[in-house]
């Protein structure tokens, strides 16, 4: 059955306008509902089948995999871990292959993008899925799949806008300097989310969790909020309102649930050092070693001023500790007043 193309035109804006599979962008679901029917399938099955990635369409993997089983393929997993991902595949049309992928083999292809850091494990089995169907049965699979488009070294790059010609930069009026980076300006909009009663109530208490905890929009390592919902939801977007109300709320518990499990780790690190302190000042009193002692030998071993032995931690605390046992424990006197009797 064909569907219209003004049935595929609205559904595609009922899905971009609900979030559901990550797109926003109506005139990419429509792509993907049409190339869909194209193949046979109906148009709202291309949404679990089919991507749009750098202006290319993309079939996920997994898909990819499916199509292949279905066509009469056959695969058997040898292994599949972070480091390797290897199987072997076979068809009636095209023989049996093994396919091997490691991840030396991804870092002399030079596939460094943040997916291949962060998940291993999975980009390895996604390239395993598409070489191996496509070796031996290409007429059912192929094309791309999403991970392979997002190694390309050769995106299509839109024509650059034209900049602004430049102004001079204006002074904020509560004395904050003036931001020039998306980044900056998504940091300064939610520290003062709190101040905007109109934002919805996921959006506020996102952007207030951030601001209290230091999470910036953006960073270099990855401690970031984008990270962070790319994570959680799989979407990448440009702003805290562009999730649902769904997706909001999932982000906001996991920003909850990682402070938590901060927090309990910060409060057992502390009771550890307190614990650790303890056993030091004991072990300063069977030695009849001060506090400035030791205070002053840690001050010269890593040439900074300690001004209390309660303000030791991490390493300069272990080396505290080791500076105390270099002492000999003093006695009391005890044994030479009342010695041993010898036999």
């Amino acid at each position: 059955m064909i569907v219209p193309y003004e049935d595929i035109c609205r559904m595609a804006e009922d899905v971009a306008a609900s979030g559901m599979f990550g797109e926003r962008d109506p005139n990419k679901v429509r792509t993907i509902m049409l190339l869909a029917q194209a193949e046979g399938l109906h148009p709202a099955a291309g949404l679990t089948t089919y991507h749009i990635m750098h202006g290319r369409p993309a079939m996920k993997a997994e898909a990819m995999l499916a199509r292949f089983l279905k066509s009469g393929g056959k695969v058997k997993w040898l292994e599949n871990s972070g480091k390797r991902c290897a199987a072997i595949f076979s068809h009636e049309n095209g023989g049996e292959v093994e396919v091997e992928w490691t991840i030396e083999k991804a870092r002399r292809a030079r596939l460094t993008t943040t997916m291949w850091s962060r998940f291993p494990e999975a980009m390895l089995k996604a390239r395993v899925c598409s070489d191996g169907p496509r070796y031996v049965n290409p007429v059912a699979c192929g094309i791309y799949t999403p991970e392979e488009i997002a190694d390309f070294d050769d995106k299509p790059q839109p024509s650059p806008p034209q900049p602004p010609p430049e102004k001079p930069a204006k002074e904020v009026s509560s004395g904050e300097p003036a931001v020039d980076s998306p980044g900056a300006r998504m940091d300064q909009a939610m520290a003062k989310a709190k101040d905007k009663p109109d934002l919805p109530g996921w959006a506020a208490d996102i952007a207030s969790h951030c601001a209290d905890a230091g999470i910036p929009w953006q960073s270099d390592d990855g401690n970031s909020l984008q990270e962070v919902i790319l994570r959680v939801t799989g979407m990448e977007v440009n702003g805290i309102l562009q999730l649902g109300p769904e997706e909001g709320q999932r982000v906001l518990d996991h920003l909850k649930g990682a402070r938590q499990a901060k927090d309990a780790d910060a409060e057992k690190v502390e009771q550890d050092r307190q614990a650790d302190l303890k056993e030091l000042r004991k072990m300063m009193n069977e030695r009849n070693l001060k506090a400035v002692d030791v205070v002053m030998a840690v001050s010269k071993r890593y040439k900074t001023k300690v001004t209390a032995l309660g303000h030791l931690k991490g390493e300069q605390l272990v080396y505290a500790t080791s500076f105390v046992m270099e002492h000999a424990p003093q006695d009391d006197g005890f044994d030479e007043a009342f010695p041993e009797p010898k036999d």
